[in-house]
């Protein structure tokens, strides 16, 4: 309906906050084939509507993107540039540091953490986003010590998806904490984290995260070893949505046309 509305219009910025939407939905119905293209046209878009946001937002998306799929390793230089032209960023130390662990680099994820004062992190827009990197920054160095100060920090906010502006959704907040959870060994805990990230999840219709927050909970089971844990992992790798029933709840939007 936005789209449809937007192009009857013929604006530029109602044309680019339609296919912002439209970028969102991609990402989340885990539709890879289309987001690629959807972020070129946002951008394409965005420019010609003069949005102040459009060159933050790509970059956003694109690091998004790698995010998902583990692969933020091969932006770390990159990111280190930015975070030196742009220090103000809530967001730009933690990305960089979970790029350096990501790229198998844990000294240098350390070095970046260490740079980080928690308690002095902005309360933006961004600091949801930013706390949940720095939980899996964590995870992969084993540092227990901040893993605690943040579960203690986001268990708040465990009922809220984790939004990084318009540029993505990292789904429910309760999938950090049953990582934040694991490290700290309060195996209880992160079970009824994941537990209720998979059904918030679900509910959403936020299908990108249906195989990653079933890794972190199989992980979790294996290394708590218990007498079924073994069976529950396996079971839970070799789910998959049609297995379990879950339907996408975020209708593909009619795609808009070129202005």
């Amino acid at each position: 309906m936005l789209a449809h509305l937007a192009e009857e219009l013929r604006q530029p910025t109602y044309l680019h906050f339609a296919v912002r939407w439209e970028t969102m939905w991609a990402l989340l119905a885990d539709r890879p084939e289309e987001v690629q293209a959807l972020i070129m046209r946002t951008y394409e878009i965005g420019k010609r509507a003069q949005a102040p946001e459009i060159d933050i937002e790509a970059a956003g998306r694109q690091l998004a993107v790698a995010w998902r799929h583990d692969g933020l390793g091969q932006f770390a230089e990159l990111l280190e540039a930015q975070e030196r032209e742009n220090p103000q960023l809530g967001t730009n130390l933690p990305v960089m540091a979970l790029a350096f662990a990501q790229a198998g680099d844990l000294d240098a994820a350390r070095g970046v953490l260490a740079r980080i004062d928690i308690d002095a992190l902005a309360r933006d827009m961004l600091w949801m986003a930013g706390m949940c990197i720095l939980s899996q920054v964590c995870v992969l160095v084993g540092d227990v010590t901040r893993a605690r100060v943040m579960y203690a920090l986001l268990l708040p906010h465990r009922k809220r998806n984790v939004m990084v502006g318009m540029a993505s959704c990292m789904g429910s907040a309760e999938r950090f904490l049953g990582l934040l959870a694991t490290l700290l060994g309060d195996y209880p805990s992160a079970e009824v984290h994941f537990d209720t990230a998979i059904t918030r999840n679900a509910e959403g219709g936020l299908d990108a995260y249906f195989t990653t927050v079933r890794a972190d909970y199989a992980a979790m089971l294996e290394a708590r070893s218990g007498p079924a844990d073994a069976l529950r992992a396996a079971q839970l790798r070799a789910e998959t949505p049609e297995s379990t029933g879950e339907a996408t709840q975020i209708a593909p939007p009619a795609p808009t046309q070129r202005a």
